[in-house]
């Protein structure tokens, strides 16, 4: 089953929404502070916050306006890429959409990194530590057929306790076109590295993703 907010992230989440104009770093880190919830950092477009009692994932609010395709197909997209490449894109395991009605943003509960930031790094650290980096992951993307946007920024990477240099933001299609099932199975089966059941992950996400994508 997918994972949910319980009651204290909803409340803080309102929080977030209602001072979503005006914030800035120390303000999100005392109103998570203030609501007792593990305060884990915060970017241009959002706050993330730990989960009381899930050590494996974090939730991370996105500030309105700054996350303007729907959920859905971010969580279809991150699927693939977690697939594709396990050790550099953490696992979505939900999103939700903004609500101004109920007054809480956009998110998403997604697996936690822990590990230093790479920023925090220097190049002989991080030679130490990465043992999957994130360099070449467009030119195996492009083989693909797949054109995904990244910010690539220092300050948006984490190493992993597996040595994974991992993407912290969130990916979005450059283009919203239909993906080509048959390039990405194709670059799967040639890799011989991916299951039977990665396969059919992806295929299906895929599938899902263009349905959304053109509906």
């Amino acid at each position: 089953m997918p994972e949910i907010l319980n009651h204290k992230e909803i409340k803080f989440g309102k929080k977030v929404y209602y001072h979503r104009r005006t914030y800035f770093s120390k303000e999100m880190e005392h109103l998570a502070t203030r609501a007792g919830k593990e305060y884990i950092g915060d970017g241009y477009e959002c706050v993330v916050i730990g989960r009381e009692g899930q050590e494996r994932s974090v939730v991370a609010f996105k500030f309105p306006e700054t996350w303007p395709e729907k959920a859905q197909p971010v969580f279809y997209l991150h699927k693939i890429l977690s697939t594709l490449f396990p050790h550099n894109f953490p696992r979505f395991h939900t999103v939700f959409y903004e609500s101004p009605k109920d007054r809480m943003p956009a998110g998403s509960i997604r697996q936690r990194i822990n590990g230093p930031n790479k920023d925090t790094l220097d190049d002989s650290e991080f030679e130490k530590l990465v043992k999957f980096k994130f360099s070449g992951i467009r030119s195996e993307l492009k083989k693909m057929g797949l054109s995904v946007s990244l910010d690539e920024s220092i300050w948006n990477f984490a190493i992993g306790p597996d040595g994974g240099e991992y993407f912290l933001d969130s990916a979005r299609l450059q283009k919203n076109y239909p993906l080509n099932i048959r390039s990405v199975v194709k670059y799967m089966q040639e890799c011989k590295r991916y299951s039977p059941s990665d396969i059919r992950v992806v295929s299906r996400s895929i599938t899902r993703l263009n349905h959304l994508l053109l509906s």
